[in-house]
């Protein structure tokens, strides 16, 4: 058989060096293409709020701006309403949708922002009852140092996988601050 694929009657024999050449190449060039795991979700689990909600938020500004004019504190009673009309704002904002990536070189959240793994500590995954799971990703700065990005149970095997690469796999306790913004549906 000649190694050669001469243009006569041999077309089957071109196909099949032709075919064979790609093949071979095609998975030597996969082997060495970085790999990426890629799932959108929402930014943060969205909870409705309800008239009740809305009536508690008034009660505790009325309440604290009432306690800040007793005391005669008009900044802390400034600083009460805008904290008030913050989170009233901040609740009836729906999440965005993002598109999340864990790859060889870091983690990306959206378009925006990627965090080289040099930047980061380390990772935990939060596995939470009827939500989705959480994975946890410190940084290595002093100012909000805790990433918390929503992922799918059928992502998880896979991205601690390529995390445990680069980065060492803690266990990550919800702070009080967590609960609380948890519980208020933030």
């Amino acid at each position: 058989m000649a190694s050669s694929c001469p243009a006569t009657k041999r077309w089957p024999q071109c196909f099949y060096y032709i075919n064979n050449f790609f093949e071979n190449n095609i998975f030597d060039i996969l082997k060495y293409m970085p790999e990426e795991i890629t799932w959108r979700a929402a930014e943060r689990q969205h909870k409705p709020k309800g008239a009740l909600w809305y009536a508690g938020v008034a009660a505790a500004v009325l309440i604290l701006a009432t306690l800040a004019a007793i005391r005669q504190n008009f900044f802390f009673g400034v600083f009460i309403i805008l904290a008030g009309a913050l989170l009233v704002f901040r609740g009836k904002e729906r999440p965005q949708i993002l598109d999340f990536s864990v790859s060889e070189k870091g983690v990306g959240i959206g378009k925006q922002q990627f965090y080289p793994y040099d930047e980061l500590e380390w990772f935990a995954i939060l596995e939470r009852e009827d939500m989705l799971d959480q994975l946890v990703i410190k940084r290595k700065v002093s100012i909000n140092p805790h990433l918390k990005i929503p992922i799918d149970r059928k992502h998880i095997g896979k991205v601690r996988k390529m995390l445990e690469e680069e980065l060492e796999e803690k266990t990550y306790e919800p702070s009080l601050l967590d609960t609380i913004i948890e519980r208020l549906g933030l």
